[in-house]
């Protein structure tokens, strides 16, 4: 597969997804190990949403035990978290 950098904004990765499929490596490390891909995905087409809305993820309600965010900023996170929540409504 060709490895070429897409920057991450809505409007780049719908120009990159013209020329075809994305294709992610989900990778996850432990505190002191190395990184190890889990999963893979890919994008083929990009979703009919209106330009202003975007879909929301919460890693904290939507995790696997085994595969939990990192504690670094474990304290504040939740409550960032939480305040977009009740930001997007």
């Amino acid at each position: 597969r060709r490895l070429r950098p897409v920057h991450g904004s809505p409007p780049a990765l719908r120009r990159a997804l013209a020329d075809g499929p994305l294709v992610f490596d989900l990778r996850a490390a432990e505190p002191a190990g190395r990184w190890r891909t889990f999963a893979v995905l890919t994008v083929r087409s990009p979703l009919r949403e209106p330009p202003r809305s975007t879909p929301g993820f919460d890693v904290h309600r939507n995790s696997l035990p085994e595969l939990a965010p990192g504690t670094a900023f474990a304290a504040v996170r939740p409550a960032a978290y939480r305040g977009s929540r009740e930001g997007r409504g």
